[in-house]
């Protein structure tokens, strides 16, 4: 099948946001509390954060979540035409992501690919189910249908009244964990495996529920690869930009409906305790999440109605290369940030910089990776870990030398 261009460009924008959100994010990883020291620049990193916490999070990483459900599709197609068993082609695939997402878990214990391994074996059952049920499922995933349940019985087993907002259900005194006690990367990746792999599945999984919205952006992502909307891009612009007003106008709308909530501290189910899950509480994270997918898809059809512009789409494609090697990418940031942030390595120092000057940091490092991945691919037919990995898929050695 013709490759689609634009899905590398936006595969390697996603890519951009990701890593400037995990650069003020410390990639997760924990150091003994200071004051920042170090660039401390108050009005850039203020609006370094606003920037990230309103235009980035979560945004990126959902525009990465959709492409790889239109790959799906076009994977399945692919398999198709080649006369090759779908189904044992893409269990190997999502078995090799989820066995590197749990290695790499021990170093970057932010990680997704683990999480969209499963997800990805999820969509192999119900890829054959009609658009409209589909449809209906991924608005019930987005909208918390998951969440509704496990409230209930949350407080089915709750007898204590609501403790206020800011009385912190984690709030609560505990020593100085062993991997900042005693800084190596052994203790490291015991931390990672014994404490921080349940806090990943409480995330994706819990009453929080972040895994069921990207799987609803999975189920979006294939529907589109079905629909073959993004095979006809050249035909569709002014589809695209209808899409993208009515994700504005949605985009306002819901917004306009939060503000009629007060601050509500959503982060309390996280670890709900002892309290009561108030529906109003849930009402509001339906809505925030709503909001966040709606607002990826602005980012994302923006991103398409750019790239529509012949004259634009040229430099577009400059992201193109660090799109068609996003495996090794992606892993590769997470190197990096273990080398910046670990306690044991440069960490006591990167993490005092302030918000502004690590996100330059990023940006040094994805532009370095994306020259590396133009001269990469000017030689090698892909990145190392995609060869890797469509070996096994495959089961047989790929040829890697173009």
């Amino acid at each position: 099948m013709k490759r689609i261009e634009v899905l590398d460009a936006l595969r390697g924008f996603s890519l951009l946001g990701v890593i400037i959100i995990h650069m003020i994010q410390q990639f997760g990883i924990q150091n003994i509390q200071a004051d920042i020291i170090y660039f401390n620049l108050p009005l850039l990193d203020s609006s370094s954060t606003w920037f990230a916490y309103n235009i980035v999070i979560g945004r990126f990483i959902n525009i990465f979540a959709f492409l790889f459900g239109v790959s799906f599709y076009i994977q399945m197609k692919s398999a198709q035409s080649k006369n090759i068993s779908f189904n044992s082609f893409f269990t190997r695939r999502m078995l090799f992501l989820f066995l590197l997402g749990i290695l790499i878990h021990s170093i970057y214990n932010v990680e997704i690919l683990s999480v969209y391994a499963i997800f990805g074996i999820i969509l192999l059952f119900i890829k054959n189910i009609n658009k409209y049920i589909l449809i209906l499922f991924t608005a019930l995933l987005i909208t918390g249908g998951p969440r509704v349940y496990q409230t209930i019985n949350h407080n089915k087993g709750v007898s204590t009244e609501i403790i206020e907002e800011n009385r912190s259900s984690n709030r609560y005194n505990r020593e100085t964990p062993q991997h900042l006690e005693n800084p190596s990367l052994i203790n490291t990746v015991k931390h990672n495996y014994q404490s921080r792999l349940n806090g990943k599945i409480n995330y994706q999984f819990g009453m929080f529920g972040r895994g069921y919205l990207t799987l609803g952006i999975f189920i979006i992502g294939y529907l589109v690869g079905r629909s073959k909307y993004l095979e006809k891009l050249g035909d569709n612009k002014k589809l695209t930009f209808r899409l993208l007003l009515l994700s504005v106008v949605s985009f306002i709308g819901l917004t306009c409906l939060l503000n009629q909530f007060p601050d509500t501290n959503t982060r309390l189910l996280f670890v709900p305790g002892n309290n009561l899950i108030d529906n109003n509480l849930i009402f509001v994270k339906a809505l925030q999440d709503s909001s966040l997918v709606v607002s990826s898809f602005i980012l994302g059809l923006g991103f398409i109605v750019l790239y529509q512009n012949s004259r634009i789409q040229s430099i577009l494609n400059s992201l193109s290369p660090y799109g068609r090697t996003a495996l090794t990418n992606y892993t590769l940031q997470g190197v990096f940030g273990l080398v910046l942030f670990a306690p044991w390595a440069l960490g006591p120092f990167f993490s005092k910089f302030g918000n502004f000057s690590l996100i330059i940091i990023g940006l040094l490092i994805y532009f370095l990776q994306m020259i590396a991945s133009i001269y990469f691919l000017k030689k090698y037919r892909y990145g190392p870990l995609e060869w890797i990995w469509r070996s096994v898929t495959y089961l047989k050695l790929q040829k890697l030398i173009k």
